[in-house]
């Protein structure tokens, strides 16, 4: 019998044991995925945004009283160019393109005064990150606006920091997500 108490309080105690190494350690960090993909029809060509030279830009730097006003052309813009492309084939995509079917919609976190420039995630404040068409010069407002691409399957992206409506500028870092999607028109 007391062989049997003896056991029984050590698998007790074993039991317990493990239930606290089971918990959640505080200093611990959960990992977070993005994942994306689609279903496509086989009879339409897959296309494919590339970007020339990285997905790193790195910005003009620019005195805080040289800004740009929010919604004004371009004037001393970073350019992006970007190549459309066939996932399977590089041709798989001329047609649409050939035929103006296609075009780039820029998508991400809209500023906080009128929401038409990316947001700035960086020290400064009063900035946004102006998104433009490179050759037109002309603002594409985020969420809202497409960019045009050219019948040789190419996009040249403009990029800018600007002053945000109704606010005053201070000095920092730029900082900013950007995501370049096909719209299919």
């Amino acid at each position: 019998m007391l062989n049997r108490k003896v056991i029984l309080s050590g698998l007790l105690s074993l039991f317990i044991t493990g239930s606290v190494n089971a918990g959640v350690n505080p200093s611990d960090q959960s990992a977070t995925l993005n994942i994306s993909g689609s279903v496509t029809d086989s009879e339409v060509a897959g296309c494919s945004v590339g970007v020339i030279g990285g997905n790193t830009i790195l910005l003009e730097s620019m005195d805080d009283t040289d800004l740009l006003n929010q919604d004004e052309n371009g004037t001393h813009m970073t350019i992006v160019p970007l190549h459309i492309y066939g996932v399977k084939n590089l041709s798989d995509c001329y047609d649409v393109i050939q035929n103006g079917r296609l075009a780039l919609r820029l998508t991400g976190q809209g500023d906080n005064a009128t929401g038409t420039v990316l947001q700035n995630s960086g020290t400064a404040t009063g900035v946004g990150i102006g998104i433009y068409n490179y050759d037109t010069t002309k603002p594409v407002l985020i969420n809202n606006g497409n960019l045009e691409i050219k019948k040789d399957g190419t996009a040249n992206l403009g990029l800018q920091s600007v002053k945000l409506s109704g606010q005053s500028a201070t000095a920092g870092s730029m900082k900013g997500t950007l995501t370049v999607e096909i719209e299919r028109l």
